[in-house]
């Protein structure tokens, strides 16, 4: 049940995982979001449904579930992927509303999605559900700091502490939990970002030649690759783990 933000890397997972075998429920805010992705998906031959849902709001996070329930009887799998990075620069001059919100997006709204899929995840004798980290939240992503992305790097350490922890506690339940870290990679989100100009200035001049060595932005594709893979039963033997990055950092 990944987002379905057009060139999204939630869209492109789903893409993934249909044309693996397997049947995907898609979602997003925006009602011309999720038909979109829909049309496309099912033009390339996968089974594919969605409804809105505001990750945020409690009703909106069951009646996803209760959709894919109703649809197909259940879910074995959720991505998460929603996030936002309202502030950029120096993080002591975030706003106590700009905090707010990429704590409860980039956090509470995971945590609560994840505790409230559970019990369906069980129904089902397990599952797998992956969420969406960030290099510039990761150990070898500390080399983003220089992109004034200060506050969404704070969310996004927050997310995988959380990730680990909440996978211990899933263990026994046969639910594995892991977060994918991507580094900068070209999506509607980070064309929103760049707009910034010390964001933009990190990307061009040393984000991308020196922290990756293939010196490119990398595509929602090869992020749907790593996600589809710990979705899967080939990674039955995985949980629990924040640190798989998608970019090579400077050392």
């Amino acid at each position: 049940m990944p987002r379905a933000s057009r060139g999204s890397i939630g869209l492109a997972t789903a893409r993934r995982v249909g044309l693996e075998g397997g049947k995907v429920v898609v979602s997003s805010r925006r009602e011309e979001n999720v038909k979109e992705a829909v049309t496309q998906l099912r033009e390339e031959g996968i089974e594919a449904s969605g409804t809105t849902c505001h990750q945020g709001k409690y009703d909106d996070r069951k009646k996803l579930m209760d959709f894919a329930k109703d649809k197909y009887g259940g879910f074995d799998s959720v991505f998460m992927c929603a996030g936002v990075n309202p502030h950029i620069g120096n993080i002591l001059t975030v706003t106590e509303s700009q905090f707010d919100k990429a704590f409860a997006t980039n956090v509470k709204e995971n945590f609560l999605f994840i505790r409230e899929c559970l019990p369906h995840l069980e129904e089902r004798g397990g599952g797998s559900i992956v969420t969406n980290g960030t290099a510039a939240g990761s150990d070898v992503g500390m080399a983003f700091i220089g992109a004034d992305i200060r506050l969404y790097t704070v969310s996004k350490f927050t997310l995988a502490a959380m990730v680990y922890l909440v996978a211990v506690e899933c263990f026994n339940r046969h639910v594995r939990v892991n977060c994918v870290i991507p580094g900068p990679i070209d999506t509607p989100f980070l064309a929103g970002g760049v707009q910034s100009d010390p964001f933009n200035k990190h990307l061009k001049v040393r984000g991308i030649k020196n922290t990756d060595p293939s010196g490119r932005i990398g595509k929602p594709s090869e992020v749907a690759a790593v996600v589809a893979f710990l979705l899967s039963e080939d990674s039955s033997y995985v949980t629990g783990e924040n640190d798989i990055p998608m970019l090579l950092s400077e050392l």
